[in-house]
């Protein structure tokens, strides 16, 4: 009689570490926020010297999957530590290397709210994010915008 579990045996094995493998692979985005002039979300190298300034603490710090779809989800938050430095785990599978977007925002009391959409960095421990926050109100509307606005050609 044939013994069906012998050859089942190696497959399930092998299921379960691929299982275990995929599921343990988590992605962690990592940067600084500063305060400054101008405010943007953008990848540096790891050793920038933007890494090495003080930075704002209390930022928080929201990626959203699929941020053009009407159902978009919150894949990971957290908030700046007292150097300005944050960590935030994304939930989802092929975060960082599958082609898609993701919309990156930060906001806090005091600063204007910004937020940026891009592909998160392959590897982000050398690729950190740096997160330019600007003193004012939040949603207050930019100048150069403002600006944009007033002269931008209208339809009649």
């Amino acid at each position: 009689m044939l013994n069906f579990r012998t050859p089942l045996l190696p497959l399930f094995l092998l299921l379960l570490c691929a299982t275990l493998l995929l599921g343990g692979c988590g992605y962690t985005l990592r940067g600084k926020v500063l305060e400054g002039q101008m405010q943007d979300i953008f990848t540096v190298r790891s050793g920038d010297d933007g890494l090495d300034r003080t930075g704002l603490a209390d930022v928080r710090i929201e990626v959203y999957r699929d941020p053009d779809r009407l159902g978009r989800q919150l894949a990971g938050s957290g908030v700046s530590r007292s150097d300005g430095s944050f960590e935030v785990s994304i939930s989802g599978f092929g975060a960082g290397w599958m082609d898609e977007v993701w919309e990156i925002r930060a906001f806090r009391h005091g600063y204007r709210d910004v937020s940026t959409v891009m592909r998160l960095p392959a590897s982000p421990g050398s690729n950190p994010l740096l997160v330019m926050m600007r003193p004012g109100t939040p949603n207050q509307p930019d100048e150069l915008e403002m600006l944009l606005e007033e002269h931008r050609p209208r339809r009649r």
